[in-house]
Protein backbone atom coordinates (compact mmCIF):
# COMPACT_ATOMS: atom_id res chain seq x y z
CA UNK A 1 0.00 0.00 0.00
CA UNK A 2 1.36 3.08 -1.19
CA UNK A 3 0.43 6.52 0.06
CA UNK A 4 -1.12 8.87 -1.93
CA UNK A 5 0.14 12.59 -2.51
CA UNK A 6 -2.82 14.69 -1.59
CA UNK A 7 -4.15 16.93 -4.29
CA UNK A 8 -3.52 20.49 -4.37
CA UNK A 9 -7.32 21.06 -2.84
CA UNK A 10 -6.62 18.88 -0.22
CA UNK A 11 -3.53 20.55 0.70
CA UNK A 12 -5.36 24.31 0.51
CA UNK A 13 -8.20 22.88 2.96
CA UNK A 14 -5.63 22.19 5.45
CA UNK A 15 -4.68 25.71 4.86
CA UNK A 16 -7.35 27.07 5.23
CA UNK A 17 -8.72 25.08 8.45
CA UNK A 18 -5.56 26.03 9.75
CA UNK A 19 -5.75 29.75 9.03
CA UNK A 20 -9.36 29.34 10.80
CA UNK A 21 -8.17 27.87 14.20
CA UNK A 22 -5.72 30.64 14.64
CA UNK A 23 -8.83 33.30 13.94
CA UNK A 24 -10.56 31.49 16.91
CA UNK A 25 -7.98 32.61 19.57
CA UNK A 26 -8.88 36.24 18.96
CA UNK A 27 -10.86 36.43 22.31
CA UNK A 28 -8.15 34.03 24.51
CA UNK A 29 -6.36 37.49 25.81
CA UNK A 30 -9.78 38.73 26.56
CA UNK A 31 -10.88 35.71 28.74
CA UNK A 32 -7.32 35.92 29.93
CA UNK A 33 -7.58 39.78 31.25
CA UNK A 34 -11.05 39.01 32.63
CA UNK A 35 -9.56 35.76 35.06
CA UNK A 36 -6.04 37.66 36.13
CA UNK A 37 -7.71 41.47 36.71
CA UNK A 38 -9.39 40.62 39.81
CA UNK A 39 -6.18 39.19 41.21
CA UNK A 40 -4.34 42.52 39.85
CA UNK A 41 -6.96 44.88 41.29
CA UNK A 42 -6.57 43.01 44.79
CA UNK A 43 -2.92 43.20 44.99
CA UNK A 44 -3.52 47.52 43.70
CA UNK A 45 -5.87 48.28 46.52
CA UNK A 46 -4.09 46.22 48.75
CA UNK A 47 -0.64 48.12 48.33
CA UNK A 48 -2.20 51.28 48.09
CA UNK A 49 -4.58 50.48 51.77
CA UNK A 50 -1.55 49.48 53.16
CA UNK A 51 0.59 52.69 51.95
CA UNK A 52 -2.17 54.74 53.47
CA UNK A 53 -2.27 53.04 56.78
CA UNK A 54 1.84 52.95 56.92
CA UNK A 55 1.63 56.89 56.10
CA UNK A 56 -1.01 57.25 58.84
CA UNK A 57 1.59 55.49 61.75
CA UNK A 58 3.84 57.39 60.34
CA UNK A 59 1.89 60.44 61.08
CA UNK A 60 0.77 59.26 64.73
CA UNK A 61 3.96 58.58 65.77
CA UNK A 62 5.47 61.81 64.73
CA UNK A 63 2.54 63.75 66.11
CA UNK A 64 3.24 61.98 69.07
CA UNK A 65 6.79 62.90 69.44
CA UNK A 66 5.97 66.74 68.97
CA UNK A 67 3.86 66.84 71.38
CA UNK A 68 6.12 65.41 73.67
CA UNK A 69 8.97 68.00 72.51
CA UNK A 70 6.37 70.88 72.95
CA UNK A 71 5.53 69.38 76.40
CA UNK A 72 9.28 68.99 77.56
CA UNK A 73 10.03 72.85 77.03
CA UNK A 74 7.22 74.36 78.96
CA UNK A 75 7.55 72.71 82.54
CA UNK A 76 6.93 74.37 85.63
CA UNK A 77 10.11 76.41 85.37
CA UNK A 78 8.83 77.98 82.18
CA UNK A 79 7.38 81.15 81.87
CA UNK A 80 3.96 79.61 80.81
CA UNK A 81 3.68 76.29 81.46
CA UNK A 82 1.83 74.43 79.02
CA UNK A 83 -1.25 72.07 80.08
CA UNK A 84 -3.22 69.16 78.86
CA UNK A 85 -5.44 71.39 76.50
CA UNK A 86 -2.31 73.15 75.07
CA UNK A 87 -0.67 69.98 74.28
CA UNK A 88 -3.25 69.30 72.53
CA UNK A 89 -4.19 71.69 70.36
CA UNK A 90 -0.54 71.98 69.39
CA UNK A 91 -0.41 68.52 68.00
CA UNK A 92 -3.76 69.06 66.56
CA UNK A 93 -2.56 72.01 64.44
CA UNK A 94 0.57 69.83 63.20
CA UNK A 95 -1.84 66.96 62.37
CA UNK A 96 -3.47 66.63 59.08
CA UNK A 97 -5.78 64.00 60.08
CA UNK A 98 -8.99 64.48 61.90
CA UNK A 99 -10.61 63.64 64.90
CA UNK A 100 -7.03 62.67 66.58
CA UNK A 101 -7.03 61.79 70.42
CA UNK A 102 -4.48 63.55 72.20
CA UNK A 103 -3.72 62.32 76.04
CA UNK A 104 -0.99 63.87 77.96
CA UNK A 105 0.49 62.26 81.16
CA UNK A 106 1.94 65.09 83.71
CA UNK A 107 3.40 64.60 86.73
CA UNK A 108 2.10 66.97 89.83
CA UNK A 109 4.56 69.35 90.09
CA UNK A 110 6.09 69.58 86.07
CA UNK A 111 9.53 70.24 87.26
CA UNK A 112 13.02 69.48 85.51
CA UNK A 113 13.76 65.84 85.31
CA UNK A 114 10.43 64.62 85.39
CA UNK A 115 8.58 62.24 82.59
CA UNK A 116 5.73 63.59 80.74
CA UNK A 117 4.04 61.27 78.35
CA UNK A 118 2.20 61.76 74.86
CA UNK A 119 -0.12 59.45 73.48
CA UNK A 120 -1.80 60.23 70.44
CA UNK A 121 -4.48 58.10 69.14
CA UNK A 122 -6.50 57.90 65.38
CA UNK A 123 -9.68 55.50 64.49
CA UNK A 124 -8.14 54.55 61.10
CA UNK A 125 -10.98 53.73 58.55
CA UNK A 126 -9.80 51.50 55.85
CA UNK A 127 -10.25 53.50 52.52
CA UNK A 128 -11.43 50.45 50.35
CA UNK A 129 -14.10 49.32 52.85
CA UNK A 130 -13.13 45.60 52.78
CA UNK A 131 -12.71 45.67 56.78
CA UNK A 132 -15.98 44.63 58.76
CA UNK A 133 -14.45 44.60 62.04
CA UNK A 134 -14.72 48.87 61.99
CA UNK A 135 -11.98 51.32 62.34
CA UNK A 136 -8.75 50.34 64.14
CA UNK A 137 -7.06 52.69 66.33
CA UNK A 138 -3.52 53.49 65.42
CA UNK A 139 -2.02 55.18 68.37
CA UNK A 140 1.58 55.97 69.46
CA UNK A 141 3.32 56.65 73.03
CA UNK A 142 6.29 59.55 73.28
CA UNK A 143 8.20 59.80 76.31
CA UNK A 144 10.67 62.50 77.24
CA UNK A 145 12.03 64.18 80.45
CA UNK A 146 11.21 67.96 81.00
CA UNK A 147 13.80 70.35 80.53
CA UNK A 148 12.49 73.59 81.98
Amino acid sequence: MSRQKPTPAQTLGRRRRAVTFTRDERGAALVELALAMPFLLLMLFGLMEFAVAFWVRHTVTHAAREGARFAIVRGSDNASPADDAAVATYVRSRVPLESVQVTTTWPTTKAPGAVVRVRVAYPYQPLTGFNVIGPVTIASTSEMVISY
